[in-house]
C-alpha cells in the first residue's frame, strides 16, 4: 500500500464550464479528463457533480492513503478493510 501510484501528478482543476478536468500550469498542463459537450452527455448537473468527483479523486486517494498508512483506521477493522479494498481498487489491483 506504500507505493506511489502512477496518475498524473499536481493539483487537477475544472474549468470554468465544468467539461474538463486540467492538470499542471504553464507548459505542462495537459488534459487529463473531458466530460463531454454541454447537452450531448449527461444532464449538466450530474455532468458537473461527476467533474468535481473526479477532480477530488487525487486528494482523497492520497487522504485515505495516509490514513491507512499511520493507522488512523485500526481501531475500526471493517472500515480499515473498506479502505484498503477501495485503495486496491483505484490502484488497478
Amino acid at each position: 500500500m506504500d507505493r506511489d501510484m502512477e496518475y498524473t501528478k499536481g493539483e487537477w482543476k475544472l474549468t470554468k464550464d465544468k467539461r474538463q478536468i486540467w492538470v499542471g500550469d504553464g507548459t505542462d498542463k495537459m488534459c487529463v479528463a473531458y466530460l463531454g459537450i454541454k447537452g450531448m452527455s449527461l444532464p449538466d448537473d450530474e455532468c458537473i457533480a461527476n467533474a468535481h468527483l473526479i477532480a477530488a479523486a487525487p486528494d482523497m486517494y492520497e487522504a485515505l492513503r495516509q490514513y491507512v498508512r499511520i493507522g488512523i483506521l485500526d481501531e475500526y477493522p471493517n472500515y480499515l478493510k473498506g479502505a484498503k479494498n477501495i485503495l486496491a481498487e483505484a490502484e488497478g489491483k
